[in-house]
């Protein structure tokens, strides 16, 4: 573990997810067709980001009409579900 954390010190690199932001945001939308709500514990998970990483890419989706991701509830009871559509009301 040392080794490799002195190697990302002396060459930059940070620890990145595996899959590309798209892939991510497919990963949440799978994840949500199976259950009710998605939290960032989630999402690390499944994704591999590290937590500061996975909250701010979910609110930067969540703000993004297209991204189907909204915000349920508030403070340290906040979920991410599915965006309602037109077809689902």
């Amino acid at each position: 573990i040392r080794r490799q954390r002195q190697m990302c010190i002396e060459t930059g690199r940070v620890w990145k997810s595996p899959f590309t932001e798209e892939e991510r945001r497919t990963r949440a939308l799978d994840y949500l067709h199976e259950h009710p709500f998605l939290r960032i514990q989630d999402y690390m998970a499944i994704t591999g980001l590290k937590r500061s990483s996975a909250n701010r890419e979910l609110l930067r989706l969540s703000s993004d009409p297209a991204s189907g991701l909204t915000i349920s509830g508030y403070g340290s009871h906040r979920v991410y579900v599915r965006r309602k559509t037109e077809g689902d009301r």
